[in-house]
């Protein structure tokens, strides 16, 4: 194999997401909770964008 995956960095102390199952558990919801607000936020922001444009051909 190349250097670039030939597992130095599981020989180095660094694991994959399978050997810290714990871990994955505590942090995915977290995760999820972070994606779900970005994704909110995201649509607020194009909500806002379109808010004037559409006020201004309503009142036209």
């Amino acid at each position: 194999m190349s250097g670039r995956h030939s597992g130095r960095l599981a020989k180095a102390g660094h694991f994959g997401v399978a050997e810290h199952p714990e871990t994955c558990s505590r942090l995915a919801p977290r995760q999820l909770n972070d994606e779900i607000s970005l994704a909110k936020l995201e649509l607020k922001g194009k909500a806002n964008s379109w808010a004037l444009p559409a006020l201004s051909l309503a009142l036209r």
